[in-house]
């Protein structure tokens, strides 16, 4: 019996002297096609039938068919859309389409996965799902595969122990972003980035690491698409370090409206509506200084504290929103800020849309130091929240639907081990340590499928949050 939830069921074979002896058939996945490519060894031919990627099939296309090809020797090559279409050189040719087994595109996409193994210099493979809505993700690959053209955010998570790791965000094998997480002989660091993209059909996302090591259970890659394609996005970096109270990212990936100025660094709401933003602040060398978001409504908003050593990168990460006017805008602020690093933000819906007062949302810090669990972050921003409680620490939805979450962990002159938890129940941990700098941030984002009633905290696996710059954040991302 297949799945329900299936792309083509395709011949799957290697290298047979005729595609007839093939007597093996497989489903693919939603972001997969029917595959035969014939090749010559030694005089012969051979003939080997599977499921191909739609990136793999991409270089074949010439024409109404999925793909076909023939190269100088004649060698057919022919990807095809339908049940049995590879049977042979010839049925793939002139396959049509069966609209009956055609898999829908998946009204939410979303995922969340862990990296159980370390790796060096090479494609993080995060083995561990925790979530995978649409099924673009493919957990034997570290590959997420476009299921349906659109916005998506994408946030990942790197520890190091002892050394600097460098790790990059690939699309169709072309970097977008880097991050680096860096640390002297005998401790740990964690850094997490984000970026934002336009991304269409069967484009590939993948993290490698291409310097140094990154470590297990700690290392994290999340993404999720922003449904709503005509609202506004924006992802910037630097590249290069910068000084000054506000921040000017120079290298702009996205800006979907123009709303972004490389002249000064301010985003402007080009419509009234909530607004999600991101920032990931990044310095090198013996600093120690705060990061924020500045409002122009008058928001009031947290800091985060990058803590670097000499020699050494350290950065800092948080997400934020805010309900914004039409002309009302956000920028970055700190003293200074290293090459890599991200501000970036999407609206996420529209004023008119929701009742303020009720949509799930909150952001929330601690106020002094905490080895309970759960961790109550009882200084909640905004005076729109809703589904958090400042005096239990626990986020509790109200409706079915996918969530993003974000936690920032502060240590102070020694190891904290937190984790996240749904109903009491640890989904992955993170690790802060403050014993070579002093202090030392651990940020890790979530992307959860919830029901009604579930409930989302912190817990304390191990040592002391620091108070003051550790935050925890989450919204509502769509109603399911």
């Amino acid at each position: 019996e297949y799945p329900a939830t299936r792309g083509p069921i395709c011949f799957d074979c290697e290298n047979v002297s005729d595609p007839r002896d093939c007597h093996t058939v497989t489903p693919c996945n939603l972001n997969q096609k029917c595959f035969i490519h014939e090749k010559s060894i030694f005089g012969k031919r051979y003939f080997t039938s599977k499921c191909e990627s739609i990136m793999g099939c991409l270089p074949h296309f010439t024409g109404p068919v999925v793909g076909r090809r023939r190269d100088l020797s004649g060698l057919c090559i022919h990807c095809c859309d339908g049940d049995l279409c590879n049977s042979d050189c010839s049925t793939a040719s002139n396959a049509t389409v069966n609209n009956v087994n055609k898999p829908a595109m998946p009204d939410y996409v979303a995922f969340h996965a862990v990296a159980y193994s370390p790796t060096n210099n090479a494609v993080v493979i995060f083995d561990h799902v925790i979530t995978n809505v649409g099924g673009g993700y493919d957990n034997t690959t570290g590959v997420f595969t476009v299921p349906t053209p659109g916005l998506y955010v994408f946030s990942w998570t790197i520890e190091t122990y002892g050394q600097r790791t460098e790790a990059v965000l690939l699309v169709n094998g072309v970097q977008q972003a880097l991050s680096r997480a860096d640390q002297a002989s005998s401790y740990y660091d964690t850094t997490t980035s984000f970026a934002v993209l336009k991304l269409s059909l069967g484009d590939e996302v993948k993290v490698k690491v291409t310097k140094g090591n990154a470590l297990a259970k700690h290392t994290l890659f999340s993404g999720w698409k922003i449904n709503k394609t005509e609202d506004a996005a924006f992802s910037v970096s630097l590249s290069r370090e910068v000084t000054g109270s506000t921040i000017v990212f120079d290298n702009e990936t996205l800006d979907t409206d123009s709303a972004y100025s490389t002249s000064t660094g301010r985003f402007v709401a080009p419509r009234s509506g909530l607004y999600v933003f991101m920032m990931s602040g990044s310095t090198y060398g013996n600093y120690e200084y705060s990061c924020k978001l500045y409002f122009s409504n008058g928001e009031s908003q947290p800091d985060v504290w990058v803590d670097s050593a000499s020699g050494l990168y350290d950065s800092s990460s948080l997400m934020s929103f805010g309900w914004l006017n039409a002309g009302e805008y956000v920028n970055s602020e700190a003293s200074r800020m290293a090459s890599h690093s991200v501000f970036a933000g999407w609206q996420l819906i529209d004023d008119s849309s929701v009742n303020k007062t009720t949509y799930p949302l909150f952001l929330a810090h601690l106020y002094s130091d905490s080895s309970r669990t759960p961790v109550v972050f009882s200084r909640i921003y905004s005076s729109y929240h809703h589904g958090y409680s400042g005096s239990t620490g626990i986020f509790t939805a109200d409706r079915d639907g996918i969530y993003i979450f974000l936690y920032n962990i502060e240590a102070n002159r020694g190891l904290v081990r937190t984790d996240l938890r749904v109903n009491g129940v640890e989904k992955f941990e993170t690790r802060s340590d403050g014993r070579h700098s002093g202090y030392d941030d651990t940020s890790a984002v979530a992307v959860l499928e919830l029901s009604s009633n579930d409930q989302v905290s912190v817990g304390v696996k191990y040592g002391t949050v620091d108070g003051g710059q550790s935050l925890f954040f989450g919204t509502l991302l769509a109603e399911t």
